[in-house]
């Protein structure tokens, strides 16, 4: 069965958007997914930052997963 997840997680910067990325991206890792997280964050003080991840069962899924993170 071919399962590809996506999931992003947002909030203020400071509000542990980087510890529940990576306890995402563990606990899929765990599961046996190949799992390529990408974190996006600003310069300004108080703005939003956000974690990208993606999760597929197939290694295949997950190098088209870098593919597009890596816009090539």
């Amino acid at each position: 069965m071919k399962v590809d997840l996506s999931l992003a997680i947002g909030g203020p910067q400071g509000s542990g958007i980087e510890t529940a990325g990576r306890i995402a991206i563990r606990d899929f890792a765990l599961k046996g997914f190949e799992v390529l997280g990408n974190r996006e964050c600003h310069s300004n003080i108080g703005a939003y930052s956000y974690y990208y991840i993606r999760a597929g069962k197939t290694p295949y899924v997950f190098l088209l997963m870098l593919k597009v993170f890596l816009h090539t």
